[in-house]
């Protein structure tokens, strides 16, 4: 959080400082890599930006904005070839955008360098897939009455007609006859628009098996938990209901000051302790929270949340229910989290998440989730907690909740 603080403020060394005290405990950490060689970058170290860049593209070589930023600091440094290497390499990994127009514009400065008419031309845009199920938006682009057609390697699985939208724009959705097994591996598809054959973007995709347990495996409310403080407050608040992990019997020490700068942002937090053995609540944290209760750990943050719906349906009547965890260690100024949660009551979705990520697929982490009436009144979202079991493995987690949320 301080380098945040620092990068913010445009003090680009004091971020440094952080980031690479950071990286000495987490050195796989790929996005800090990247933020690291932006704060290079700026500071006027192009040298050191470049080896930070080169040890995150060591760690994801497949990301389209690091290969975007490369670009930028070889141009900024004169060396155009590179540039254009790094901006072709962007655009050939998801068809990035602003890699295009870099393109283009080396283009005009190069009399024809970089190629730019040899870019292919796309089809349309995917906007989300899981399971057998895929939606996006075909471009017309002079085609006459354009569909779309589905491939997994040389069979046909699935096409569909697009229908306008109320902008105008040609939206499709299709369920795709692919089999889908239980060994994790994922089903390659490609999109193409008819009948000029062109990719949509980004393209090939993935389609995964569900990676849910069989129906036998124990509801997420299957484990004892105790109630240490009744939680009574009426419908219509904005709750936090907050997961913290104690594997000693000790409370992690950023909880406090994390549920003090929630509840100074105006939220309620409804605390649930997930325990590997008896835990030790101090009675300060405990005078901090509106409700708390203490459960064994099973099943990872969202049995422990849907342990709490299940057993406190009027949570769902919150005016906004955040989902948090015990991940974030707050800045000292309570001000960072107040602006986050008066950013969240200013917009209008109905999920809002701090981040995203693109493992398996696009999702919003869930570290930090903010869930709205039109969403927490809905039958699909109650269907999803009454569901969620006991998984034992993280990236079934992610794939059967957090990616199925997003």
């Amino acid at each position: 959080m301080q380098a945040g603080v620092e990068r913010d403020g445009g003090r680009w060394a004091g971020a440094v400082v952080h980031y690479r005290r950071y990286l000495r405990y987490r050195p796989d950490d790929f996005a800090i890599w990247v933020q690291l060689g932006h704060m290079l970058g700026e500071s006027g170290d192009p040298a050191g930006a470049d080896q930070a860049y080169r040890t995150a593209h060591a760690l994801n070589p497949d990301d389209a904005d690091l290969a975007l930023c490369r670009g930028h600091l070889a141009r900024r440094g004169g060396d155009v070839e590179a540039a254009i290497v790094f901006y072709r390499r962007s655009f050939e990994i998801d068809g990035n955008e602003r890699a295009a127009t870099m393109l283009a514009e080396l283009d005009v400065e190069t009399g024809g360098g970089s190629e730019t008419e040899q870019a292919p031309v796309h089809g349309g845009r995917l906007d989300g897939w899981f399971e057998r199920s895929v939606s996006g938006v075909l471009s017309e682009d002079g085609v006459d009455d354009p569909w779309v057609v589905f491939r997994a390697g040389d069979r046909l699985v699935g096409q569909a007609r697009p229908g306008r939208n109320d902008d105008g724009a040609l939206e499709f959705r299709a369920t795709l006859d692919v089999e889908l097994g239980e060994n994790g591996e994922g089903v390659e598809v490609i999109a193409r628009r008819m009948p000029d054959g062109a990719m949509l973007e980004p393209g090939p995709f993935f389609l995964f098996p569900p990676s849910r347990h069989p129906a036998d495996h124990a509801a997420a409310w299957s484990v004892p938990a105790e109630i240490v403080k009744p939680y009574d407050l009426p419908a219509g608040r904005e709750v936090a209901l907050f997961v913290t992990h104690s594997r000693s019997g000790k409370v992690k020490p950023n909880v406090l000051p994390y549920v003090r700068a929630l509840r100074q942002a105006g939220l309620a937090v409804f605390l649930v302790a997930t325990v590997d053995r008896p835990v030790d609540l101090p009675a300060e944290l405990l005078d901090s929270v509106d409700a708390a209760m203490v459960r064994r750990n099973a099943g990872y943050d969202f049995a422990a949340w849907a342990h709490a719906l299940k057993l406190h349906p009027r949570l769902y009547g919150a005016a906004t229910l955040y989902l948090v965890n015990d991940s974030v260690v707050p800045a000292a100024d309570d001000a960072r989290i107040a602006a986050i949660v008066d950013r969240v009551r200013r917009s209008g979705a109905d999920l809002i998440g701090l981040t995203e990520s693109h493992e398996w697929r696009w999702h919003v982490q869930s570290y930090f989730l903010a869930i709205k009436p039109g969403l927490l009144a809905s039958r699909s979202f109650h269907g999803f907690m009454d569901d969620v079991r006991l998984l034992t493995r993280k990236d079934h987690v992610i794939r059967a909740y957090e990616v199925r949320l997003g």
